[in-house]
């Protein structure tokens, strides 16, 4: 593992904390825990985090979203209102400088695009968005740039149906500014039905039919009309691709199939620049597809059960997969060699990887976590965690970047004269020294949110 790696830590069990950890030096750097003026965060199903802008994201047992601060851990900067945060699996955001916005579920299937602003005290929904009849248990967003500004979604639910949103940032910017005329004068009922009706707020689904239902999405960010846009796994094993017609805003179009797996699609990562599509399966196998040919160019043989995640980096063409009570395999996609092993704790839920500084993260059932070193494939720190335990980590910070505190006894004292600690009573304010531009983790794209990472 190279450089520094930092891990945010949510536990519930057996003392409630919230720490920051160094994970190599297997220190705690920060327990926010010991002088929390609340407890609320302390019971979280979710957590996001940005190291770059100290910002922090909970999704609480009792359906509140929270946005934290990480220097200052006594209390949250915002909360949102009661059932926004109500479905953890499907809690994603984005943080800015001062700002950003979030996608979160309400447990009867509302989704919400809250803003991250905490000044007020309060996280406001900048639109909900009406679609799901149930409970959404994956989400997949790519939050737009300024050469193409659109938040483009792809949702599923516990029924596994899918639906795949296109919302403008204009528009956003529109409803924040109808929201405050809305304070003096109220919408009219048609008003109302006007809105509803934009096709904006519409999602696009897939034909009925329950061969299309599903548990994993790749959903293309930048996709024209008449060109593959997403590809969906199927319960049945049959990978389906989709394109958008400039005539029907309802409804996604068929562009093919990939046949191959015999069980359901349980993991699914995609190259689009590149043409290229790893999925792997419940039949135990991983197969390795040409997009523009729709053929099935490798399969990958050596679990002996379901695949349970998958992390893979396409600017190297490296995999890492786990599958119920087996090891851990690394793959070399462009290679037939076999791949190489690592034998972790059994019944993973989120594999975590930054192939860059040689790092991966497994987390299991009972909120244990293992650190491994790709080159040595030896496993150089355990976390023994409990059931609920959350992690976001950061992988691979240089160590002329190293985030330390300047705590006394600590090793960064004198060699980081730099940074500062103000101790605040009342707050609990603790000032770090960070980054300019930490190593992104690789999320497994599993359905589990113990833990939560990058995209």
């Amino acid at each position: 593992m190279l450089g520094q790696t930092l891990g945010l830590v949510v536990e519930s069990s057996p003392k409630p904390a919230i720490k920051i950890w160094d994970v190599k030096r297997e220190s705690c750097l920060h327990d926010g825990g010991q002088n929390a003026s609340t407890s609320s965060h302390l019971w979280a199903k979710a957590v996001l985090a940005d190291f770059r802008n100290y910002s922090v994201l909970l999704c609480t047992r009792n359906s509140f979203l929270e946005l934290w601060d990480l220097r200052r851990l006594a209390s949250p900067l915002a909360v949102s209102g009661r059932d926004v945060g109500g479905s953890p699996r499907a809690l994603r955001a984005s943080f800015g400088v001062g700002s950003g916005l979030a996608l979160s579920a309400s447990p009867d299937g509302l989704l919400h695009l809250v803003n991250l602003d905490g000044s007020s005290g309060r996280l406001n929904i900048a639109k909900t968005l009406p679609g799901h009849r149930e409970e959404v248990v994956s989400a997949n967003v790519y939050w737009g740039d300024h050469a193409y500004p659109y938040v483009k979604a792809a949702t599923i639910s516990l029924q596994q149906d899918v639906l795949f949103w296109e919302v403008p940032w204009y528009k956003l910017k529109q409803e924040q500014i109808s929201k405050e005329v809305s304070k003096e004068r109220p919408k009219t009922r048609l008003e109302e039905v006007q809105d509803l009706q934009d096709i904006f707020w519409q999602p696009r689904c897939l034909p009925k039919g329950y061969q299309y239902r599903t548990r994993m999405v790749a959903y293309r960010s930048q996709a024209q009309y008449r060109e593959r846009c997403a590809l969906t796994g199927s319960l049945g094993g049959t990978i389906y691709s989709w394109e958008m017609h400039e005539n029907n805003h309802d409804i996604m179009f068929e562009a093919g199939r990939f046949e191959g797996h015999t069980d359901q699609i349980s993991t699914l990562s995609v190259d689009w620049k590149n043409g290229c599509a790893l999925s792997g399966s419940c039949d135990a196998t991983l197969r390795l597809w040409n997009l523009s040919t729709q053929h099935c160019e490798r399969v990958l043989l050596g679990h002996c059960s379901s695949i349970r995640t998958a992390v893979v980096d396409w600017t190297v063409n490296r995999a890492i997969t786990s599958a119920v009570g087996d090891a851990v395999r690394v793959w070399d996609l462009k290679s037939d060699c076999e791949p190489d092993l690592l034998n972790t704790q059994d019944c993973i839920t989120e594999s975590l990887a930054a192939f860059s500084t040689a790092s991966a993260a497994f987390i299991d059932r009972s909120g244990t976590a293992e650190f491994w070193d790709l080159e040595r494939q030896t496993c150089t720190t355990k976390f023994d965690g409990h059931p609920g335990t959350l992690y976001y980590l950061h992988f691979g910070i240089s160590e002329s970047e190293e985030i330390l505190p300047d705590l006394p006894g600590h090793p960064g004292l004198s060699e980081y004269s730099e940074a500062k600690m103000h101790r605040r009573e009342e707050t609990c304010e603790v000032d770090f020294k960070w980054p300019l531009a930490p190593t992104d983790v690789l999320a497994s794209s599993c359905g589990e949110w113990w833990s939560r990472s990058t995209f």
